[in-house]
């Protein structure tokens, strides 16, 4: 969905993915340390990005953001999404988050990402529940969505490997109160 929301913080900035974007966002998911955590392993062709983007920007239902670091001039480090965006369920997914610039690895982005995404969501959208699907074998990923509120609901195989769903309830102001932290 073509969108204009930009969510920012003393550390990063959520911007729109614009088409500039889509070919770093490409390389980033098409490399192995990061494409293994994907439910999708496959290599991305630029021809299949491309037609992505075009879909991207007539969908209704999705929100894709470049992640970028304020303390380097605002350099694109990562994306990050709700899809699946349901307004008469009040709900959305969260996910396709990868911080692919690898000296923006360790420095709490991610989850700093995670609870500006999910704050603007409960706040701007109207959005009650966020949920996420994640390998129970990333702890990374777990770590940062742990930290933003995510709690696990259950778990369940898929391809022989355990999957964690999570989600955040928005418990309207009460949620402001796990944000406290944002952007430090």
């Amino acid at each position: 969905m073509n969108h204009i929301y930009r969510i920012e913080s003393r550390k990063v900035l959520l911007r729109p993915i614009e088409e500039k974007d889509i070919e770093l966002v490409r390389e980033w998911r098409n490399r192995e340390d990061i494409r293994q955590w994907f439910f999708d392993k496959s290599i991305i062709t630029e021809e299949k990005q491309k037609k992505w983007f075009e879909r991207y920007k007539i969908c209704s239902d999705e929100l894709v953001f470049i992640i970028e670091e304020r303390e380097s001039l605002n350099r694109p480090v990562g994306i990050v999404s709700l899809y699946n965006i349901d307004n008469e369920k009040q709900e959305a997914e969260f996910g396709r988050m990868l911080i692919g610039d690898k000296e923006a690895t360790g420095k709490g982005i991610g989850a700093i990402s995670t609870k500006m995404l999910c704050s603007f969501a409960f706040r701007h959208l109207n959005i009650d529940k966020i949920y996420l699907k994640v390998y129970k074998n990333n702890y990374s990923a777990i770590a940062s969505y742990t930290k933003a509120g995510f709690e696990l609901v259950y778990e369940y195989m898929k391809n022989k490997k355990v999957i964690h769903y999570m989600e955040l309830i928005n418990k309207r102001k009460g949620y402001l109160r796990v944000i406290n932290g944002l952007g430090k």
